[in-house]
């Protein structure tokens, strides 16, 4: 079928047209799928603010932990603090006296720490009585082949006064001496020590506290 319309000419076709038309699925609806899409959206910042949330806890746990440890640090080191400025070095008067009975050696941590601090106060009262003409006690007295400590060596030294200087895993003898004999001179108390002394016998005085 033809129609004149103007000079264009409109051909018009004889048989019938009628268009395809299918639902749409669930997947090709819009108006499911952008709700959909919120909702995942949703989800997801849901799921990193409570990843979020998890790892502020487990920091403010583990910090928890590290101010508690330098508190627990810091109260040791006051209680130490605290324990050995405790010490009355007052409490020394010019007739003290540190003896030393049959073979122990006179050169104790105990005495060294004392007359360190006891210097440092000006404090010059010490007394030492040796029986045998050296330090060392019986590490002097004791020099059969292979005498040597039962410990290692780097613990069998002064805290103040280390030894690193160990030929043998357990120290020999002589290399004992040796250091007791240079902690006696480094301390500068050597001078305090009665050698070949034995004492018989010690008497306390109450009216004087000696």
């Amino acid at each position: 079928m033809q129609y004149a319309l103007g000079t264009e000419k409109v051909v018009m076709l004889d048989t019938s047209y009628a268009p395809t038309v299918r639902p749409l699925t669930l997947a090709e609806d819009p108006q499911v799928q952008r709700p959909r899409k919120i909702l995942l959206t949703m989800l997801g910042i849901c799921l990193f603010a409570w990843l979020g949330v998890i790892m502020l806890i487990g920091m403010s746990i583990v910090l928890v932990f590290v101010f508690m440890g330098v508190l627990a640090g810091l109260a040791l080191t006051s209680v130490a603090f605290v324990a050995i400025n405790s010490i009355d070095l007052n409490s020394f008067t010019n007739s003290t006296v540190v003896t030393s009975f049959s073979n122990s050696t006179v050169v104790t941590s105990t005495a060294l720490n004392s007359v360190d601090k006891a210097v440092i106060k000006g404090v010059m009262c010490f007394h030492f009585y040796k029986r045998h003409s050296h330090v060392g006690g019986t590490w002097y007295a004791n020099r059969y082949p292979d005498c040597q400590v039962d410990i290692p060596s780097n613990l069998y030294s002064y805290s103040f006064e280390i030894n690193p200087q160990c030929s043998h895993y357990y120290s020999r003898q002589s290399e004992i001496a040796d250091y007791l004999e240079k902690c006696t001179d480094n301390y500068g108390i050597r001078s305090y020590i009665h050698f070949d002394t034995t004492v018989t016998r010690c008497d306390w005085l109450d009216e004087r506290q000696l």
